[in-house]
Formats: structure tokens, sequence, C-alpha cells
């Protein structure tokens, strides 16, 4: 092996491939890697252990984590959020429509920035997906606001046109705090960053216009019920806001002391917050990948670190 290195013990043999692709392209580097595995199991007649190390199998393995983890968070979040809204207001569309109009208002927020974006990292769309979906919040005060109207009483067209005027001011002005915090990262040096949050920003302003237009036109085709019902929780929480309201010193004054609590816990214990210095936690663990590149790095000490220079 002419190309290979034998470690300090004699035990273990480095072989280094070299790619006709920078390491941060992760769809080269999955390729590169996965030939490299299936060639070396073939020629691998001596049974030795084979781990596929550096910088384009980290790449694989942490690109592979994202795209599962976006999928699994993705549908586990829908889930929660239709049983959540089933909970509450006890009618199945309420789910399916909050869900569909904020999906509606995100995908075509974020359809409309796309001819400004060539391309996105993994994780900033995931991130800003699931924190686009904070629109479902419109949808919700929305929909909580049209049913007191409708518990008056009120008609579904009135309810809806009434509902729009009343909260058109509290949901926009929800939509552009959160938008605030978004654009603070776009001029950021980090393209990941910078995505991000153009992506968050659109997918909310999308959010907002669809409940906005598109929940009302939707409430009136869709609500078929007739006079509506006070749902229980809706008791429950009355009752206990009036509790609240009867006796508002001692309600302010605990409210007080709990943060006075954590104060004082914080001052005995020191104010010294640690930032992580180990950028692992930025890899899916356990990663075999890098723990063969450790494994390297010890075994073969003469070989330094590895720092590719493209």
């Amino acid at each position: 092996l002419p190309d290979a290195d034998f470690s300090d013990d004699g035990r273990a043999i480095l072989v280094h491939i070299g790619g006709a692709h920078p390491a941060g392209d992760y769809e080269a580097a999955a390729q590169l890697v996965d030939a490299v595995v299936r060639i070396a199991e073939q020629l691998n007649s001596a049974g030795l252990r084979i781990e596929p190390a550096g910088p384009a199998a980290i790449a694989m393995n942490s690109s592979r984590a994202m795209r599962r983890d976006s999928i699994l968070c993705c549908l586990l979040s829908i889930a929660l959020l239709y049983t959540l809204f089933f909970v509450f207001y006890r009618r199945w569309s309420a789910g399916l429509l909050i869900g569909c109009v904020a999906a509606v208002g995100m995908l075509a927020g974020i359809g409309a920035v796309a001819p400004f974006i060539r391309e996105v990292s993994p994780l900033a769309a995931m991130i800003a997906a699931l924190l686009a979906g904070l629109g479902t919040d419109y949808g919700i005060h929305f929909l909580s606001h049209y049913d007191g109207h409708r518990l008056r009483g009120v008609d579904s067209a009135t309810a809806s046109v009434e509902t729009a005027r009343a909260m058109a001011a509290p949901i926009g002005t929800n939509c552009l705090t959160s938008i605030f915090g978004f654009i603070s990262l776009w001029p950021s040096q980090i393209q990941m960053l910078s995505d991000f949050a153009v992506l968050g920003a659109a997918g909310l302003i999308g959010a907002l216009v669809a409940v906005l237009v598109l929940m009302p036109a939707a409430l009136v085709v869709t609500d078929r019920r007739g006079a509506a019902t006070t749902p229980a929780l809706r008791e429950a929480v009355g009752g206990w806001t009036d509790g609240i309201a009867r006796r508002p010193r001692a309600y302010i004054a605990a409210s007080l002391m709990l943060p006075m609590i954590l104060a004082a816990y914080a001052f005995t214990q020191g104010f010294d917050l640690k930032f992580e210095t180990d950028l692992r936690v930025m890899h899916p663990q356990p990663s075999r990948e890098l723990a063969a590149t450790d494994e390297i790095m010890r075994r073969f000490a003469d070989q330094g670190t590895l720092i590719p220079v493209e």
C-alpha cells in the first residue's frame, strides 16, 4: 500500500483518499464515502475493521441525520398540533383549518422569495419551516375570536368579518415582532443564518396574509354549525381567572416572589454561565465517523491534526 501509513503500534493502517469536490459538499462526500466503503469491503479478505473517517465521512453522516430529523420533526409537530387543536376545540375540522391555512400561506411566502435564493442548506430550511410554523398562532387567535362571536349567536359570515377587523392589528403586530427577530440575522456572514432569516420571515408574512384573507372565506364555507355552545375548558378557565381577579394583591405578591427566589438562588450559586466549546454538539451523536477520526489522531500521532486545505 504505497499511499498508506501504519500506526505507531503497527496494528492500524491509514489510507488517504482524495475527492474531486470539497469536503463540505455533502452530496459528493456521500457518494465518495459510499464508494470507498463498498470497494473496501469487497477487497477486505483479511477481516480488517474498516472505519471511514475525516471531513467527508462526517459531512455524509451529518447531512443524512439532518434529513432524517427534518422529516421526523415535521411529522411529529403536525401530529401533536392536530391532537392539541382537537382537544381544545372539540372538532376535527379545527386542526385541518388552522394547519392548512397556515401551510398555504407559508408555502406562498417562501415561494415568493424562492427565485432569489438559488441554494439553501437543509438545516436552515428545516429550522425556518418549524419556526415559520408560528404562523399557526395567527389562526388560533382568529378562530378563538371567531368562536366568541358565534357563541353570542352571530352568523358565520358576520363573525368572520368582525374577527378580521378586530384581529388584524394584534396578529399583525405579533407577526412583525417575530419577523424583526428573524431579520436581525439576515446580515450574518454565516449563509445558513442568513437563509434561515429570509425563509422564516417570508413564511410568517405568508401565514399572516393567508389568515386574514383565506381564513374568513374558509370559515364561512366550512362552518355549518347551529348555535355554538361554550366549551367546558373555557368555562373552567373562566372560573379560575375569576378567582384570581377576586384576590389580585395575593397573586401579584406570589408572582413577584418567584423571580426573587430564583434571583437569590442564582446569586448564591454564581452567575458564571459557560458556553460550550466542543463543536461536537453540532453533529449527530453518537457518531462513528467522529470516533474514527479521534482514533486516527490518537493512533497516528505523527500525522498531526487533520486540516484539509482546498
